[in-house]
């Protein structure tokens, strides 16, 4: 979108948006949706992102799926919302291909077809996409829609790890711990389970924990493992909870 039209007004984008320019359309969909610089109207934002939508735009097609997917402006319809980011994610949408993905993984809106959701993450992953990069690693990781291939599943996982997310990070952690598609690495391991901790990642911060009592890939230390027990337990964790009543902390 170019950057012009983000200083536009509201009531401006309203002219160009009927006179037809899909990038203002859409521009004055996000406004209307966020209520930004003008009062939120979810249902309007839906009229605008489907004439844009329907005029080709991928981004419009993208937010229009979101809008069927949440029900937002729109009754939820998971069918339609797919449908529309499918031609979003024909065009090159990322994060579209990536729900793409999702949904023929677990037949939301799609008939279920794993080869189908392996094929699309690889499109979205290749592009970048740190959650597609993910799933795709666990793809690789259970030989779902593709053959199993562990070193190419720590290869992904280590893609998306390095773009901050949690889960990779969590699950490569685990390819160093056991030594599946990377060399055995405690170390590193353990340094990939504090990332993933330090964002808030419960089953790592247990992990964590439980690493630094058993002084498994690092010194034992009971004061840090009882500092990430304790923050686990703050985040949810049931077993966390348990483990610290049984300490007695």
């Amino acid at each position: 979108m170019k950057e012009e039209i983000k200083d536009l007004t509201a009531a401006e984008l309203q002219i160009g948006a009927e006179q037809g320019d899909t990038e203002m359309q859409v521009e004055l969909g996000n406004r209307l949706k966020r209520g930004e610089g003008a009062e939120r109207d979810p249902e309007a934002a839906v009229k605008w992102y489907t004439l844009a939508a329907e005029a080709g735009n991928a981004l419009a097609q993208f937010n229009l799926g979101c809008c069927y997917f949440d029900g937002e402006g729109v009754p939820c319809d998971k069918k339609t919302a797919e449908e529309w980011f499918l031609k979003a994610a024909e065009q090159g949408i990322d994060v579209a291909q990536c729900n793409v993905g999702i949904a023929y993984y677990h037949g939301i809106g799609l008939e279920q077809d794993l080869q189908k959701a392996f094929e699309w993450f690889l499109k979205a992953a290749e592009q970048g996409n740190a959650d597609a990069q993910f799933n795709l690693a666990g793809c690789f990781y259970d030989g779902l829609g593709t053959e199993s291939d562990f070193e190419a599943a720590a290869r992904w996982y280590e893609a998306a790890a390095r773009q901050g997310q949690a889960m990779a990070q969590h699950n490569l952690a685990g390819c160093y711990f056991d030594g599946t598609g990377v060399p055995m690495d405690p170390s590193a391991a353990i340094e990939w389970l504090t990332a993933a901790a330090e964002q808030g990642y419960e089953p790592s911060m247990l992990r964590l924990a439980l690493c630094y009592y058993t002084g498994e890939g690092v010194e034992f230390d009971d004061e840090k493992a009882a500092e990430w027990l304790k923050a686990a337990a703050d985040a949810g964790s049931m077993e966390a909870i348990s483990l610290l009543r049984a300490l007695g902390l």
